[in-house]
């Protein structure tokens, strides 16, 4: 770990984000201390500006990915570098707005019928009912479940958050 990543684990845990998200973030400004090749105290804007347009055009990389990267790099001058991070010069890509791929009621039925195993029958119903993520629906308890209120208390979930769902009726 350089002495740049070291103080950004620093920065990073301060603040609360997780084992896996520090691992991810590291990871990156890793990718971009070796793309720059200098001392980060010569960072500039133009060094991050060239970096997102190499993950672009010579990567190939979609929109969401150079967004997290840019995030990421902007994390890193703010709060690490203590340098300026202009807007105007590094902007966000425009992300596509397509529609969802979303399972007709049929063919939700003829999924959940072809899994012969009562308990990954459950599961697959629990995680397509209430919108589960698959971490959530690890960590769900029996407790969890509120039968009364038709709800499912999703403890813990992205962002170290709980959330409250509905839980369905064929479900229950």
């Amino acid at each position: 770990m350089t002495e740049l990543q070291a103080k950004f684990h620093k920065d990073l845990v301060i603040r609360g984000y997780t084992e896996s998200t520090i691992q991810s973030y590291l990871l990156i400004a890793g990718e971009f201390e070796k793309f720059v090749g200098l001392s980060p105290e010569l960072f500039e804007e133009k060094h991050a500006v060239n970096f997102l347009y190499d993950c672009i055009t010579n990567r190939k990389l979609k929109e969401d990915t150079v967004n997290f990267k840019s995030s990421i790099i902007k994390l890193l001058f703010v709060v690490t570098l203590n340098k300026e991070w202009n807007y105007l010069k590094i902007p966000r890509m425009k992300k596509r707005k397509t529609l969802p791929v979303v399972l007709s009621k049929n063919e939700v039925k003829e999924f959940l019928d072809s899994i012969d195993d009562l308990r990954y029958k459950t599961i697959f119903s629990v995680i397509y009912s209430g919108g589960l993520r698959l971490s959530e629906a690890a960590k769900l308890k029996v407790t969890d479940i509120d039968s009364n209120d038709m709800k499912i208390i999703v403890r813990d979930g992205k962002g170290k958050k709980d959330r409250h769902t509905l839980l369905a009726q064929s479900t229950l």
